[in-house]
């Protein structure tokens, strides 16, 4: 099962589809155009954007990371990013992304 933030980034298109992404990746099931935005792993990278096709290997399924947030197209997932980002500089003035997120 994955682990989800507390607070899940949801892209607009994919706000209307929400409970339904969430139960088919717990599931590990494909999803057509869904973008996930987990925590890097690596240590020194913030975020990153995973195609919802990396759920139809199971090796991925097994290490998926904390997932930050949900989009449904390339372009909302690249934009929920930068809304993080934003926000984490403008509201806390923080540059570190994964601080201002408390991961």
């Amino acid at each position: 099962m994955a682990q989800w933030y507390q607070n899940l980034y949801v892209g607009k298109k994919a706000s209307r589809y929400a409970e339904k992404i969430r139960r088919r990746v717990n599931k590990g099931r494909y999803m057509n155009d869904l973008y996930l935005i987990t925590a890097c792993e690596n240590g020194y990278d913030q975020l990153e954007i995973l195609d919802g096709a990396c759920l139809m290997q199971p090796e991925v399924v097994e290490r998926l990371p904390l997932i930050i947030g949900i989009a449904l197209g390339k372009k909302e997932a690249i934009g929920l990013v930068a809304e993080i980002a934003d926000t984490a500089y403008r509201v806390d003035e923080k540059k570190d992304i994964r601080e201002y997120l408390g991961i």
